[in-house]
């Protein structure tokens, strides 16, 4: 692909900014360096709008200072948040948008500057990372309209990338930024269990995320007798963090929260481990997890949500199971357990997708994308 003409690119991400040092730094649930960097390397001089948060743990970005636009600290409080916000709607009528913008959506603070970008009639293209459910049907609406008006949407997931087309015609499903790649499928030789149960919470550690539902079904299966060994890998609030520490008293033992960890190598270890991988969130676009766990032949019970219907299919490549609902939880991770037929098969049909998955999207990815949709527009 030849490189465009170097031009300025706004980057607006649905998460805050922590500068320190002179750096900038980011949560990597949200975005990743390589997609950064490839944008860079390949015909955009990029720079970033967003709050500035505290106390989160981050990744750096090879990025300086001079590069990010602040919007202020970001406020938790309601009345100083809507003070805050209103101020975002009032910089979106003057601040220094770039030739094109690429708006990371749903967020509130993308949403917001999406107010001048359109009364600007500024150039952007939208990546919707999930499904629009605000609470507020003006802001649902609105959300619409910035859709609508977008040169271009790229989307996480088949049912995201449906949603879009009611709104948009130029609507590509994206690349995912992954940790893994087809260098490192994995066919699992055999599905037993040596010695025990080793069952694994991989995501961002927080309630929507279906973790407190995960916790319960575990320790009534360990209560039952099975022999479970129950990781929580992954970042989360200390409030969370906390409770689960409660939830978990007497169960030590068998329940580690582990943390975060990060490296392609430390992730392929903790999934060659795992023999069921659960993951029952309320609501995604596509998780990227969910890849990467089919990357490693590993058998998945996972949440009947729309992000995932096209892709997941019950008993297929996974089990699916209703938000929310721990005892559906309980009772799809016992019927892996004692069925290792079905093991077999949903770990087997998991690994042969990403085989051909990967067959699709070799030589693409997410940055790429964005550079042939705004080439397009030149």
């Amino acid at each position: 692909m030849t490189n465009p003409t170097k031009q300025k690119l706004t980057i607006i991400p649905n998460d805050g900014i922590v500068i320190k040092d002179n750096a900038i730094f980011i949560s990597d649930i949200l975005f990743s360096n390589k997609f950064y960097i490839e944008i860079t390397e390949n015909g955009f001089d990029c720079k970033i709008i967003s709050l500035e948060i505290e106390n989160q743990q981050v990744k750096e970005w090879s990025l300086d200072s001079t590069k990010f636009i602040s919007l202020g600290k970001h406020k938790l409080d309601k009345l100083n948040k809507l003070i805050q916000y209103s101020k975002i709607v009032f910089k979106s009528l003057y601040i220094d948008f770039s030739d094109f913008n690429y708006l990371f959506f749903p967020g509130n603070t993308p949403l917001l500057l999406s107010i001048g970008i359109l009364l600007r009639r500024k150039n952007y293209g939208v990546y919707l990372r999930g499904e629009i459910r605000y609470k507020n049907p003006v802001i649902n609406y609105f959300s619409k309209i910035v859709l609508k008006n977008a040169k271009f949407i790229i989307a996480t997931g088949k049912a995201n990338s449906i949603f879009a087309q009611k709104y948009n015609k130029n609507v590509e499903e994206v690349v995912p930024m992954m940790n893994v790649s087809k260098d490192y499928l994995y066919k699992r030789d055999s599905y037993d269990f040596i010695p025990s149960i080793n069952i694994l919470f991989f995501s961002r550690v927080e309630r929507d995320k279906g973790i407190f539902e995960s916790i319960e079904s575990i320790k009534k299966l360990i209560d039952k007798g099975y022999n479970i060994n129950f990781s929580i890998v992954g970042n989360g609030e200390s409030s969370i963090i906390q409770k689960i520490e409660l939830d978990i008293k007497g169960y030590e033992d068998r329940i580690k929260i582990v943390g975060k960890i990060t490296g392609i190598e430390a992730i392929s270890e903790i999934f060659k481990k795992t023999d069921i991988y659960v993951f029952p969130s309320y609501h995604e676009g596509f998780p990227r997890v969910l890849y990467e766990a089919m990357s490693f032949s590993t058998p998945i019970v996972t949440t009947d949500i729309s992000g995932t219907e096209y892709t997941m299919i019950h008993e297929e490549n996974c089990l699916k199971v209703q938000p929310k609902n721990s005892i559906e939880l309980l009772t799809a991770i016992e019927r892996l357990i004692n069925d290792s037929e079905l093991r077999t098969k949903i770990g087997n049909n998991s690994y042969q997708f990403m085989v051909s998955f990967f067959e699709k999207i070799e030589n693409r990815t997410h940055a790429k994308q964005v550079l042939e949709k705004f080439q397009l527009l030149k």
